[in-house]
Formats: C-alpha cells, sequence, structure tokens
C-alpha cells in the first residue's frame, strides 16, 4: 500500500535513507574487513613464498627431480594464493561483483587439479576432466568453484573405495552445463537442495563447515547461471552448474 499522507511519505524516505546508509557502512566494513584479513595472510604467505624460491635452488633439490617438482608446486600454489587475495580485495572494493572475461574452464579446472595434486595422490584418486568451454566469467571465482566442487567429490568417498571424478560438459538451452560427476557416498535427493545452504553437511562426522557448495551457489548464480546436485548412476552424486554460452 503507497503513503498516501505527507508525514508518512517523509518517514519512508527517512528509512530508506537509513537503510542506504547501513548499506554503505556494511560496504565500508567489508573493504576494511578483506584489507585487513589480505594483509595478515600476506605475512605468512610471503615467508613461506621466499623461502620455497631459496629453497629451490638448493643443489640437493635440484638434483632430485621429485623434490624439485614438490618444491616448485609449493611456489605456483603460493603465487595463486596471492593473486587470490588480490582478488579478494578488488571483489570487496567493488562490491562483489565478478570481472567478466574470456575464461577457458579447462585451464581452470587443471590448476586446481595440480593444486589438488597432493590430495589426489593421497587418496588414490582418478581425476578425468573431458573438453570444457570457454566461458565469459571472473577466472579466480570459477577457480574458487572448481575447487569446492573438486574438493567435495574426492573428500565423500566410500570407505574402501577410491574416489573417481569425472567432470564434463554440454551445451543446452543457450548455456553451458559443466557436470563432475563422482563414485562416493551420495546425497539422498530430499538432502541435495540444501547442500546448497551455508553451513549445511550431509554427514556431520565429516571435516568440511558447509561452506563451499554455498560458495560455489553464489558464484555462479551472480554469473546469471544455475547449481543442483543430482544423484550418479552407481551411487555416487552428479553436481553441475550452468553458466550463459
Amino acid at each position: 500500500m503507497e503513503p498516501d499522507h505527507p508525514l508518512e511519505l517523509e518517514r519512508c524516505r527517512r528509512e530508506l535513507t537509513e537503510a542506504r546508509e547501513q548499506l554503505g557502512r556494511a560496504h565500508d566494513h567489508l573493504s576494511l574487513l578483506a584489507g585487513q584479513i589480505g594483509h595478515d595472510l600476506r605475512t605468512p604467505l610471503t615467508a613461506v613464498l621466499a623461502n620455497a624460491e631459496m629453497l629451490s635452488g638448493e643443489k640437493a633439490v635440484t638434483d632430485d627431480e621429485e623434490l624439485s617438482w614438490m618444491v616448485a608446486g609449493i611456489i605456483r600454489g603460493a603465487q595463486r594464493m596471492n593473486e587470490m587475495i588480490e582478488q579478494m580485495l578488488v571483489y570487496a572494493g567493488e562490491g562483489g561483483g565478478p570481472s567478466l572475461a574470456d575464461t577457458a574452464l579447462d585451464e581452470v579446472f587443471a590448476l586446481v587439479v595440480e593444486d589438488l595434486a597432493s590430495v589426489i595422490a593421497e587418496k588414490q584418486a582418478e581425476v578425468e576432466v573431458g573438453p570444457l568451454p570457454s566461458v565469459r566469467a571472473d577466472a579466480g571465482q570459477m577457480y574458487a568453484v572448481a575447487g569446492n566442487l573438486l574438493s567435495n567429490a574426492i573428500d565423500f568417498a566410500r570407505p574402501g573405495t577410491p574416489p573417481r571424478v569425472e567432470v564434463a560438459a554440454e551445451r543446452r538451452d543457450g548455456c553451458w552445463r559443466v557436470e563432475l560427476r563422482d563414485n562416493g557416498v551420495g546425497v539422498s535427493p530430499a538432502q541435495r537442495e540444501a547442500m546448497f545452504v551455508l553451513f549445511a553437511r550431509a554427514d556431520k562426522r565429516s571435516g568440511g563447515r558447509g561452506i563451499g557448495l554455498a560458495a560455489a551457489k553464489r558464484v555462479v548464480e551472480a554469473h546469471g547461471g544455475r547449481i543442483g546436485m543430482d544423484g550418479a548412476s552407481g551411487g555416487g552424486t552428479t553436481v553441475w552448474f550452468e553458466l550463459p554460452a
């Protein structure tokens, strides 16, 4: 019902002004918090990166191919983490909107697989990534989506069964649909939608915090897309997301 009295109209204007001011203060606090977190994270990260780079030049490392590969992986991971911190600062400063550019999803997933190499080896997981498209997206945010989804698929494996994850894409109805199919413990149909709610977990005994899928949902929807979860043949789960083609 629209206000028809001058006093009521003035009250609505004041409330709207207060709401805008509160939103502005919240945005300022977010920027300050992001700046503080970025500073706090960069201090130990700089030490890790500097020591890894010095270690990479040691004879014991250069003479050992496997050790050299491991140290190089530390350096690449630290450099990417530094880039993600910078993107987080930009993200907060711009109010959270994605910075769209042509993004090759196969390259994004390749980086994620590389960064998860130690976890994949430890769990004896098999990850197969098929041909993926290029989309208009924020590469850093897509990395976060891919990392969260692939980590979940590997973590929630069946006891005694090495994890297997297949990543594939297809074009349908003006969008690209990317699917991650795993052979894990699966999620019941009644729980699937709730899995994308912050702090939701299918298994309370797991080490997860229930943040990854909620974060992925927020990023995908900010790109004008959708995300969901279905069952996979033979058990397991298929997590999918769609982005405009």
